[in-house]
């Protein structure tokens, strides 16, 4: 399982200029990823498997980032634990989804994510650009935001799961 984490709720971890990829194979998504629990800057960053975003109320920057997930699996998975999720130059290339906004695995989802995405571009195999999973719900700002090559919707960028569907208002 490959993990960022920090001890000190305070510090960032800032990935700049390089490929980041795990040996693992296969697995469910959550011992498949890279999961990132804490805060943190990824920049010209290319991902060659699904990353994790679940550190409680940190905050995550991304800019020119491709990631490139070859399995069953959101290319990005953010636990809904109240993160600020910015987002500016992504391409997403997913076999099968694109960005999951979800509360599995959090004993208390605390605080609605907050998700801003300008220019952006998802090729999927399947299902939303963005699928909210989360009774708390989810703030999010789109902004040039490709989905044509979306195989499921190529006309709503945002999905609600029908698990969060009482919440949708949200």
């Amino acid at each position: 399982w490959s993990r960022f984490t920090t001890k000190n709720p305070e510090a960032k971890v800032i990935l700049r200029n390089l490929t980041l990829t795990s040996t693992q194979e296969t697995g469910t998504w959550n011992s498949y990823d890279i999961t990132l629990n804490c805060n943190v800057d990824l920049e010209n960053v290319e991902l060659l498997k699904a990353v994790a975003f679940d550190g409680d109320k940190t905050t995550v920057n991304v800019k020119n980032v491709t990631i490139k997930e070859s399995h069953d699996y959101y290319a990005i998975r953010i636990s809904a634990a109240g993160q600020t999720v910015n987002i500016e130059n992504l391409v997403i290339e997913s076999a099968c989804r694109g960005i999951m906004i979800d509360e599995q695995y959090v004993n208390d989802a605390v605080a609605k994510v907050t998700l801003n995405i300008n220019n952006a571009k998802f090729t999927t195999a399947n299902k939303a650009a963005i699928m909210v999973k989360s009774a708390k719900g989810a703030d999010i700002t789109l902004q040039n935001v490709d989905i044509t090559a979306v195989k499921k919707d190529t006309l709503y960028p945002v999905w609600v799961d029908e698990d969060a569907a009482a919440y949708a208002d949200l």
